[in-house]
């Protein structure tokens, strides 16, 4: 069982070992800002602050029958044995902590718990639908110098699938360019299938475009710079003339006015041939476009 897991099982024990989804969700959040153990990301989503990962987690807890899902409701299902071994995992001080978490979120009703959420963290108000209004000096995507097209990078290496969506959403990112050969990863959220539903969730468009991407094989045993160096020499030369239709494609999307991200795994550029796709894509554009790589962090 991962250590986030515990922690979440922690929250249900502090709640008397049953609270609401929402509850369960915004304390793990509290938890997340007011703690060391900050287990979690948090993107602003429908309503509040949301976590791809703790959805996942509670599905995998139920699979294991460690909880119960009821509608709304989520209830540990825990024998007297484990959850002596959860409360020792986690810790006194950190038991305490949640404790004082649980009382303050679990004694709300829903308004009054998005209300009091949203006036510490308004930034998190910014999707949803009834309440953004008030909170539109809060959205970076409203931010003036965020308006114009642009060509970006960015990796999700060392990154949840949260923190990934408030890198797009920070960078006001309209449209989310897969430049993966093979759009598949053992990581959560970021096969194509899955990767493109949460994108459509979020008004993220989500392109695929395969041969933009170096195929698997080409990629073994790069050990060293000069290896990846010699791989993308390779790439430029060889490929990047072939793939004139694949610019054509992307610089129509920009002269729409998005803001357009070619996006692959690593977080270092000097390792990732989306720069080499960025670099040729700016030059095919005439560097009308500006050039951004996403610090991943």
């Amino acid at each position: 069982m991962f250590t986030r897991q515990k922690f979440l099982l922690g929250y249900l024990l502090a709640s008397g070992g049953k609270c609401e989804k929402i509850q369960l969700m915004k304390g793990l959040f509290y938890l997340s800002k007011e703690s060391e153990n900050s287990f979690y990301d948090f993107h602003p989503y429908h309503y509040g602050p949301y976590s791809l990962v703790v959805d996942l987690d509670c599905k995998a807890l139920a699979n294991k029958t460690f909880i119960e899902i009821k509608g709304r409701s989520i209830e540990a299902k825990l024998g007297q044995e484990q959850r002596k071994r959860i409360l020792d995992d986690v810790g006194s001080g950190n038991l305490y902590k949640l404790s004082n978490i649980a009382n303050r979120v679990n004694n709300k009703d829903f308004d009054k718990l998005l209300d009091a959420l949203y006036e510490e963290y308004p930034y998190f108000a910014i999707n949803n639908q009834k309440k953004n209004k008030l909170y539109k000096k809060f959205d970076p995507r409203l931010d003036s110098a965020k308006q114009t097209a642009g060509i970006f990078t960015v990796g999700y290496e060392g990154v949840s699938v949260d923190q990934f969506f408030n890198n797009l959403i920070q960078n006001n990112i309209t449209t989310l360019v897969d430049v993966r050969h093979n759009p598949r990863s053992m990581k959560y959220g970021f096969t194509e299938s899955t990767l493109k539903k949460l994108c459509q969730d979020r008004r993220v468009e989500y392109v695929s475009v395969k041969n933009l991407g170096i195929p698997g094989k080409l990629r073994q045993e790069l050990n060293t710079q000069a290896d990846y160096d010699l791989l993308f020499s390779d790439f430029e030369k060889q490929h990047m003339p072939k793939v004139k239709n694949e610019l054509s494609y992307l610089k129509k999307l920009l002269d729409q006015n998005k803001r357009l991200a070619l996006m692959c795994f690593e977080k270092d550029t000097c390792c990732c041939h989306r720069t080499i796709v960025a670099n040729h894509l700016f030059d095919y554009c005439e560097k009308k476009y500006d050039l951004i790589h996403i610090p991943t962090a």
